[in-house]
């Protein structure tokens, strides 16, 4: 964990590369949960990705919003509610709400 931090010192953005079932997501939710009270944008590509993004965030004690579909953060700012939105990869494509620039979220992991 410290390493992806460090990186952080030194890069506006990381990757983390993990296979299957060693634990990406949890990864993620410990980041967002350390970098609070800054914002984080989660991305994914499949529904079921992000239901279970969005409970083990939460798990981890932060206030998360989901932007997909029929679904919409509740906000007419949407950072001004949640401090973190997962959301999928085609919400963001199809440009339904206002793009997210990196400086805002102040981490791209």
């Amino acid at each position: 964990m410290e390493s992806i931090f460090n990186e952080f010192q030194r890069h506006n953005s990381t990757l983390i590369v993990c296979a299957t079932g060693t634990g990406k997501t949890q990864i993620f939710s410990e980041v967002v949960r350390r970098i609070r009270p800054r914002r984080a944008l989660v991305v994914c590509h499949r529904e079921e990705l992000i239901f279970q993004a969005a409970k083990r965030i939460e798990s981890f004690g932060v206030e998360t919003s989901i932007e997909m579909a029929d679904l919409t953060a509740d906000a007419t700012d949407l950072w001004e509610e949640s401090p973190t939105i997962v959301s999928t990869i085609q919400t963001q494509n199809a440009g339904r709400w206002r793009k997210v620039t990196p400086h805002e979220t102040n981490c791209q992991p």
